[in-house]
């Protein structure tokens, strides 16, 4: 401590003007004392030059053995504990920058991972269209080719009705207009063979 280096010249100091200043008050002090204060008698001034130099020797040791060191340890525990406080921040610094950057990069990730998520789905989702669209067009198609059946059927079916309707118009004509009675088979063949030459 800085205490220790001036310590010995404070009391070289006072030991080299302690014995002048006692002898200078003690030639002065052989005179009469006058009315006044008595710490301004110059007889009085050895003593007090002595119990001062005692005084304030012993106020720098109890200075300098019991209130500078609790001053330093204070001091010192300030430091540190600022040392700790700054040393605390830079890692609580270090420790966000390092968090900011994994959010930023999970961030990242996620919308990338969003738009493949994205990308897979509207593929997925353009798929099953397409395949639903296909499965339609299937549908639709034989239900089309089941209708056309069903109409030829149905047409088939109609001609050979009205085949024998006719047929049997004509039999009934031929009865009332000629007053010939034609058979059944003769009169599908008269009508048939009509049909086919009107085209």
């Amino acid at each position: 401590m800085r205490i220790r280096h001036i310590l010995p010249g404070v009391l070289a100091l006072l030991g080299s003007g302690l014995p002048l200043a006692i002898a200078s008050a003690a030639e002065k002090g052989h005179g009469e004392t006058k009315g006044g204060m008595p710490q301004l008698d110059p007889s009085t001034f050895a003593s007090q030059i002595f119990w001062l130099a005692v005084t304030f020797i012993l106020f720098f040791l109890i200075a300098w053995r019991v209130a500078l060191p609790k001053i330093g340890r204070v001091l010192e525990d300030r430091r540190e504990r600022i040392e700790r406080d700054v040393s605390r921040a830079v890692e609580l610094r270090n420790e966000a920058e390092g968090v900011l950057a994994e959010y930023e990069k999970l961030s990242a990730e996620g919308r990338a991972s969003a738009q493949v998520v994205i990308r897979e789905a509207n593929e997925l989702a353009s798929a099953e269209a397409a395949a639903e669209h296909e499965k339609l067009g299937t549908r639709l198609a034989s239900e089309v080719a089941q209708a056309e059946r069903r109409i030829d059927q149905a047409r088939t079916s109609a001609l050979e009705g009205i085949a024998e309707l006719s047929a049997e118009i004509a039999q009934s004509a031929a009865e009332k207009l000629i007053g010939v009675e034609i058979t059944t088979t003769v009169a599908k063949n008269a009508v048939t063979k009509a049909v086919k030459e009107l085209g």
